[in-house]
């Protein structure tokens, strides 16, 4: 090579030699790339143990067991607009006044404390269909549909209606008949008085929105869990995937949870004032009435912890004989806002004197 080639080969070795030998790699440099591969190392392992944690803790929240305990109680007691349809077939052991079958359908919708219920029973030789509302204001709202219909079958005559109050009794096909408060006192001759109805309503109002006792529930349930989980599986209704249990009672954990809860001075308050404490309360047990081979099966959302569907079935029985086997299922629906108080209603007082009834002379026999 000429004198110019050298320069530049040794130029080249010498860019080489920093790589070759390390010269930058000073003890600050090294010190700051092993600190950089311990934080990554912690970093790793901190969010896998975070993923792991999240993973644990979402596992034991979605347990059937929870899931379920979640969904039911959010639907019973969080105090929340509700609007489900509901059906209850009653199969009658002997047919009793040529009854045979009964089939109750209806939507249920709760708004507020104001509560309707569209239905339509059916029972084998008779067929009727109303509604029934329950209303904020106090007042209580009913009417009878396909009264014509009725009339025709010879209920009329059944019940000792002449042509005349047939006609009329007809005549209030599909219309709301409102019971104030005070009709109430007037037809039944007692004092006005908070309702045994409304008394119940009003407690079971105050302890949704009460959360000591909420904070009770949940804490004596997840003391004694007395839903149990007996099957479960994934099935797809109405388009949803939806987790299906098969559910049962553990009857030691239920009283074990109703003893503790029963303890609390809230619960009290909303058992006197719906009459559980009552002596009469144990009439159908002492009575020997018992429900046997029970069946519950619940359909839930598992991702938002929501009941869809429920169905439960069982044979009712006195003293050991069989009186019906009953079914029950339960669609929820979405709530539909406010549920306005008929503003074409007929009182009930107006609708007695259209039958020449005296109002006045109704509560003689219940007069104290």
């Amino acid at each position: 090579m000429g004198p110019e080639g050298q320069p530049q080969a040794q130029e080249q070795v010498q860019s080489r030699k920093p790589v070759v030998e390390g010269a930058d790699q000073t003890p600050k440099s090294k010190k700051n790339k092993k600190w950089k591969v311990i934080v990554a190392a912690v970093a790793t392992i901190l969010l896998l143990g975070g993923i792991t944690a999240a993973m644990v803790v979402r596992s034991i929240y979605n347990k059937p067991e929870n899931v379920l305990a979640i969904a039911l109680g959010d639907f019973l007691l969080d105090g929340e607009d509700k609007n489900f349809d509901a059906k209850v077939n009653i199969d009658l052991a002997e047919a009793t006044m040529g009854v045979k079958q009964v089939a109750i359908t209806g939507n249920v919708q709760m708004v507020g404390k104001t509560t309707q219920i569209d239905l339509k029973v059916d029972a084998s030789i008779i067929s009727l269909s109303g509604a029934i509302q329950s209303n904020e204001n106090g007042n209580l709202y009913v009417k009878i549909d396909d009264l014509p219909s009725l009339v025709a079958t010879g209920a009329a005559s059944a019940y000792g209606l002449t042509a005349d109050q047939a006609s009329k009794v007809a005549a209030l096909d599909g219309k709301w008949i409102e019971i104030k408060p005070e009709d109430i006192t007037s037809l039944t001759g007692q004092q006005a008085e908070t309702s045994a109805f409304d008394k119940c309503t009003n407690a079971l109002y105050a302890a949704m929105d009460n959360d000591k006792l909420a904070d009770k529930v949940n804490s004596e349930y997840k003391k004694n869990k007395f839903l149990v989980v007996k099957s479960e599986e994934t099935e797809t209704v109405n388009g949803q995937e939806l987790l299906k249990m098969g559910v049962g009672l553990d009857k030691d954990r239920l009283n074990a949870f109703a003893a503790e809860i029963n303890k609390s001075d809230d619960a009290k308050k909303v058992l006197d004032a719906c009459g559980l404490n009552d002596d009469s309360s144990t009439s159908a047990d002492s009575a020997g009435t018992d429900l046997k081979e029970g069946k519950v099966t619940v359909w839930v959302n598992r991702s938002k912890k929501e009941l869809v569907k429920l169905e439960a079935s069982g044979d009712s029985y006195s003293a050991d004989k069989k009186d019906a086997t009953l079914t029950l299922t339960i669609d929820v629906k979405k709530p539909q806002g406010e549920i306005k108080a008929p503003s074409d209603a007929v009182n009930i007082m107006t609708v007695l004197q259209e039958f020449g009834l005296d109002p006045s002379t109704l509560s003689g026999a219940t007069a104290q």
